[in-house]
């Protein structure tokens, strides 16, 4: 219903009017009047597309950058922008947000080499990035959190105004992140009440404080440092630090639980120990394990002046070291050793863990003991360390997803998102992974048991007939029939056709080949015209293969030798050899046009034609020494050119088959002259 009666507010600013406009671009995001955005996607799929040439330019299927680097300039140069703003426009109705996933889609093909035909979950399987539907969640989870941590910011009345409990109060009119995110905080099982205070007062930076952190064993290698020669480091280090009184702290992690420590070697009652809320991070243990120590070395001031404090966390020492106030424990630390009178030192010392130190081994121990207690205590947590919690928890729903998938071969190969058995050793370059690639996600990857039961099948029948006729000429050609077999078998069973065909395709050549050669040496082994039937049968299936990797020039190399097979038992008649192999070159030619060019696809049937006639003529110079009778080569080389001629005048397209015809048309003369 269209509102006639609306209209406009006149706004004015010092006497000047100031336009209404349906929308307006702030901060990198286009808001329209009726909050929608969808000008925004219809701006933010715009902008990706240029970021895809990019893509597109190094990302060629044959000399392309390989598939690592082509997902890190797509997550940089596409996902980025897809990324920024989505906790805004998110709220966004979903057909409106479908937009944008062609855009990922694209980005993820040309990163991988995949057709278009792959399957969308497969395509998220095979590159390790899901849909953009789990960013956007796993974004506006953080930005709750952290404002959850900001009492203080304008928003966070706005945000948590709505309890957790009504977030089914929501409209369909009114979609409001905030609230799909709560329901997935209950999913989750994360509490937002454990969430830690970011509002804590940062020490002044001109400030000096009486520390200083020693790192200097770390320029030890621990790989190639013993346990002896680290404790020798460090009693020279505890000689340097004599006159201080030491403190060995440490943090743990087992499973959920989390626990600090601060052991005192000269007074063991003042040791502490303290359980951690659930879900914390061992970096937060480790500056709660510090934070005991400088609480208890505050009474003990009064005593000594100068202390040492011994800790195996490198990170958190090195956030000390750096005056990390970004961290929300640092700036506590540092207020804590504010209270300190001035004449009180406390000096840093990193020493490895587990490596036979008595101090460290104490601390250790008083950790994983405090893991046990059945009471945590009361400090909150930092809401970065629930970010590993809402990544798990993105995965699992990530996982679900795809365990519904149970028809997809894709899924058999790889069940559990994130394997990169396919990964591992591929170094082939952009080629072999393409390749790789469009196997595994091809429609053809369920047909490919085809091959191996075909291949049985010959195998068997052979067997049988040579149990029959007792005969043992072909015994080197069973035993390549069963290694092929069972190449075959395993690389189905473990690897799924993770590995290149052309192995395989040159172990059907050289069974056939013998076969061949062995069945024109003995009368006897006629019978094995059906067994060649079932190998030619098994070559077809991989040259199907073939056509759909385009750029696998070794299996089309290998399927061209098939032709070669009579070629060495025809010396006796050299008549033919030049037209035998000008045809050759015709059919190389016709074969790399079609592998080119996908309009000129309709020449696979003058390619078949021509194998027929290089066949026949084969066959007539084996059974002729003259071999003069070539009238039905002749006739069906009549029959190619005409085709190959009326296909160059139907299409400005196919002027490539000049060269085709031009050769053709030698070959005809040539036998021409022959006949005659």
């Amino acid at each position: 219903m269209c509102n006639c009666f609306y209209t406009e507010p006149a706004l004015h600013l010092d006497g000047q009017p100031i336009p209404v406009k349906g929308e307006a671009k702030l901060s990198g995001v286009v808001f329209d009047s009726k909050l929608n955005f969808s000008s925004h996607v219809k701006y933010l799929k715009k902008k990706c597309l240029k970021a895809l040439n990019l893509l597109c330019v190094v990302g060629h299927t044959d000399w392309g950058a390989d598939r690592a680097t082509l997902l890190k300039l797509y997550r940089t140069l596409v996902r980025s922008k897809l990324d920024y703003g989505s906790v805004i426009y998110g709220s966004a109705k979903k057909h409106v947000l479908r937009a944008l996933d062609p855009i990922h889609h694209q980005g993820l093909r040309i990163a991988l080499g995949a057709l278009r035909t792959t399957p969308i979950k497969s395509l998220y399987a095979e590159a390790g990035e899901p849909s953009l539907e789990h960013p956007r969640m796993k974004l506006a989870f953080n930005y709750v959190l952290k404002l959850k941590s900001l009492p203080r910011n304008p928003c966070h009345d706005v945000v948590f105004e709505t309890p957790l409990s009504d977030s089914s109060t929501v409209t369909k009119s009114e979609p409001n992140l905030v609230a799909n995110t709560f329901e997935h905080f209950k999913n989750a099982n994360i509490s937002l009440n454990i969430i830690d205070n970011l509002h804590v007062q940062c020490p002044p930076p001109w400030e000096k404080h009486n520390i200083n952190v020693d790192i200097s064993l770390t320029k030890q290698n621990k790989e190639n440092t013993s346990e002896v020669a680290y404790q020798k480091e460090f009693f020279r280090i505890k000689e340097k630090f004599s006159n201080h009184y030491a403190v060995f702290t440490d943090g743990s992690k087992l499973e959920e639980k989390v626990a600090a420590a601060a052991y005192f070697p000269e007074h063991p009652d003042r040791s502490k120990a303290t359980r951690l809320r659930d879900g914390a991070s061992v970096f937060s243990a480790e500056l709660e394990g510090i934070a005991l120590a400088l609480t208890e070395i505050r009474k003990l001031s009064k005593y000594h002046k100068n202390f040492v404090i011994y800790s195996d966390s490198l990170s958190a020492l090195q956030a000390i070291q750096n005056k990390n106030f970004k961290v929300i424990d640092i700036r506590r630390l540092y207020n804590l050793i504010r209270k300190f009178p001035p004449y009180v030192h406390i000096s840093f010392v990193w020493i490895p863990a587990h490596q036979g130190i008595r101090g460290n081994e104490n601390v250790d121990k008083l950790a994983k003991a405090a893991l046990n207690r059945a009471s945590c205590s009361g400090k909150l947590i930092c809401y970065s360390d629930l970010k590993p919690k809402i990544n798990s928890y993105i995965n699992s729903v990530w996982q679900k997803n795809w365990d519904a998938e149970g028809a997809n071969k894709l899924y058999e190969v790889l069940p559990n998102l994130g394997e990169d058995f396919h990964r591992r050793g591929n170094g082939g370059g952009r080629k072999q992974e393409t390749a790789m690639c469009r196997l595994r996600l091809s429609k053809l990857l369920k047909d490919i048991s085809d091959g191996a039961k075909g291949l049985l099948q010959a195998l068997n029948l052979l067997i049988q007939k040579y149990q029959l006729l007792t005969v043992k000429d072909n015994s080197y050609a069973i035993r390549r029939l069963r290694e092929v077999q069972n190449l075959l078998d395993k690389k189905n069973q473990l690897t799924k056709i993770s590995k290149d065909k052309s192995d395989e395709i040159y172990d059907h050549l050289e069974v056939l080949h013998v076969l061949e050669q062995e069945n024109e040496l003995s009368g006897l082994l006629r019978f094995d015209s059906d067994a060649v039937r079932h190998l030619r049968h098994v070559l077809d299936f991989l040259e199907q293969l073939s056509k759909v990797l385009k750029d696998n020039s070794d299996a089309i190399k290998g399927l061209l030798e098939v032709q070669n097979l009579f070629e060495e038992r025809s010396a006796v008649s050299k008549d033919n050899r030049d037209a035998i192999r000008c045809l050759r070159e015709v059919l190389q030619l016709l074969k790399q046009e079609n592998q080119l060019s996908e309009v000129l696809k309709d020449n696979w049937n003058a390619i078949r034609h021509l194998q027929k006639v290089l066949k026949l003529l084969k066959q007539e110079n084996e059974l002729s020494e003259v071999s003069k009778d070539n009238s039905e080569a002749i006739r069906r080389l009549r029959e190619i050119l005409n085709l190959l001629e009326e296909k160059n005048r139907a299409s400005k397209v196919l002027k490539d088959n000049s060269d085709a015809i031009g050769c053709l048309r030698e070959v005809l003369n040539s036998f021409e002259q022959e006949n005659q």
